[in-house]
């Protein structure tokens, strides 16, 4: 059986995607900072399995 908060965790990852382009744009230290924001989002969502 699927946990419910697989779809939550798929949209996540589409939004870090997105974030990540958009800072790839910006200087190493912006990027830098939306990493560490993307990875935290997707600890979190691994923490809440």
């Amino acid at each position: 059986m699927r946990h419910p908060n697989i779809l939550g965790h798929q949209l996540r990852a589409r939004v870090c995607a997105a974030a990540r382009v958009q800072c790839y744009f910006f200087c190493c230290s912006v990027w830098c900072l939306c990493l560490r924001a993307c990875l935290y989002a997707v600890y979190s969502v691994f923490e809440s399995f």
